[in-house]
């Protein structure tokens, strides 16, 4: 892992985040600069949290270290071993944040399909994705495949859901702990407006909300 601290420069990143994730982030940016095991200190960090703020750190380093549109192997282990520290049981990934999941894959297959084929490299670095979210073959090749047919951009990123951005729906993810708004659900969720834009809504934090696919009809 290069010597550059990541949770310092997610704090001085402009990331819209809750006081209780600044002072998680405060205390391991602080805990990164000793020269000891940091992923020791890191779980007796990760105590004083809930689990549902500790598998959004993760997600939140993710989408640091994502921000080139590149994971390397140091990231890769840094996010394994983080995920080791958090005490993240395997598979709940999958279970409880889908929707982060397909967000973040859309992306990176997305990006890999531009010259309509994926390289040694890009084939390595979806299997650094594989292993974080726990996926089993299928599931992987799943996203890959809906990519390739150009539907999972329909699926996750509706055209309201086009207009918010990265920033608001991390902020609104944190705000509903990845979970329906009117439910409590965890399955099939969006990303949806209380007033629509058709009327006159914006795509502010104070008027989007997670909402599951059962809810969304009802409403």
């Amino acid at each position: 892992m290069e010597n550059k601290n990541p949770f310092s420069e997610i704090l001085e990143g402009g990331y819209i985040l809750s006081e209780e994730t600044k002072c998680l982030l405060l205390e391991l940016s602080e805990s990164f600069n000793v020269n000891s095991d940091f992923f020791e200190r890191a779980k007796l960090i990760s105590l004083k949290y809930n689990y549902e703020k500790r598998i959004y750190l993760v997600f939140l380093y993710l989408d640091y270290a994502l921000a080139d549109n590149l994971i390397s192997k140091d990231e890769f282990l840094f996010v394994q071993n983080l995920k080791k520290s958090f005490s993240i049981i395997p598979g709940d990934f999958f279970t409880n944040n889908l929707l982060n999941i397909q967000r973040i894959l859309a992306i990176q297959f997305h990006l890999y399909y531009l010259d309509n084929e994926i390289d040694f490299e890009e084939s390595q670095e979806i299997g650094y994705l594989q292993e974080i979210f726990d996926l089993d073959a299928t599931q992987i090749t799943s996203f890959e495949l809906m990519e390739r047919r150009h539907q999972i951009f329909s699926d996750i990123s509706r055209p309201q859901e086009k207009q918010i951005s990265e920033m608001v729906k991390r902020e609104v993810w944190e705000r509903d702990g990845g979970k329906c708004a009117l439910c409590g659900s965890t399955l099939s969720l969006k990303f949806d407006h209380y007033i629509p834009i058709s009327q006159g809504g914006s795509a502010t934090v104070d008027n989007i909300r997670i909402i599951c696919k059962d809810c969304n009809k009802k409403n």
